[in-house]
């Protein structure tokens, strides 16, 4: 899914229904700490 969205650096991401945040997790190593963002959202808070 991170591969087919081209998620890279200074890419800023939005993971809805992130369940266990799996996908923000591997979009956040992807986007690397150049300031940009990466956020999860779940209806579920205790899958968060």
């Amino acid at each position: 899914m991170i591969e087919l969205a081209d998620v890279k650096q200074d890419t800023k991401v939005l993971d809805m229904a992130t369940g266990i945040g799996e996908p923000a997790i591997t979009a956040a190593y992807k986007v690397g700490n150049t300031g940009c963002h990466v956020m999860a959202i779940d209806i579920s808070s205790q899958m968060l």
